[in-house]
């Protein structure tokens, strides 16, 4: 629903101006629209919103494979969960079952990749479990600005 936006703390000054910007925009666009516009605005957001609770239910059964980030339309960051994991175990079991004549260093090597790239998974899990309701938000706001920017388009 078409509502103003909510009010949060900026980390900076330069990022509060800009808060302010979008908000200054989006107000003038909505005001731009008719009340059949702002009905259809609010029908189209209403049917591409996405539930938290669904997101965080993907999280914790499939959130490994990154199937939560696909619900939110976000096919890289979702390619990277399942790359992060099978490097991090590809490096890291060639650094296990490695050759007693391969050189100690190469095979060192091998596991802190494996070993950073398990780390930067587990930073990312953790990360989504924290912040999903912040993507989607920001994911309805994007979806909100693009759906205005197309509405005061047609309607100039």
């Amino acid at each position: 629903a078409v509502r103003p936006a909510e009010t949060g703390k900026p980390a900076n000054k330069t990022q509060g101006r800009k808060q302010d910007e979008m908000k200054n925009n989006e107000l003038a666009m909505q005001r731009a629209l008719s009340e059949r516009d702002i009905t259809i605005l609010n029908a189209e957001l209403d049917r591409q919103k996405k539930s938290v609770a669904v997101s965080y239910l993907l999280w914790l059964f499939l959130g490994w494979l990154g199937v939560h980030q696909l619900y939110l339309g976000r096919m890289l960051r979702a390619a990277l969960y399942p790359l992060l994991l099978l490097g991090g175990y590809v490096f890291s079991l060639s650094a296990v079952f490695a050759p007693a004549t391969a050189e100690a260093e190469a095979v060192g090597g091998t596991f802190i990749i494996g070993a950073f790239m398990f780390a930067a998974y587990g930073l990312l899990i953790l990360w989504d479990m924290i912040t999903l309701p912040r993507q989607h938000a920001k994911r309805e706001t994007r979806i909100k600005m693009r759906l205005l920017k197309t509405m005061t388009k047609t309607a100039s």
